[in-house]
């Protein structure tokens, strides 16, 4: 077997919807939540912002698909 690196890596400004929830002491953003990338930090993830100003900071690698997605490329 051999391992594969993950190269989907979101730009600042980049928008995503979560594929799974994403909680915190202060609320949490719904599965298919469209949210827009603010912040990397290459051990915690993304910190990611609504429409609405409501903030999420290090939220990790594994939640979210860019917006325009279609499938892996090849």
């Amino acid at each position: 077997m051999a391992f594969i690196p993950a190269h989907i890596i979101f730009g600042i400004g980049s928008k995503v919807r979560n594929v799974r929830r994403l909680e915190s002491c202060a609320g949490s953003f719904q599965i298919g939540t469209l949210l827009k990338v603010v912040g990397y930090d290459e051990y915690r993830g993304f910190s990611v912002e609504d429409d609405f100003g409501n903030r999420m900071l290090e939220c990790g690698f594994d939640f979210v698909l860019e917006e325009n997605y279609c499938g892996p490329k090849s």
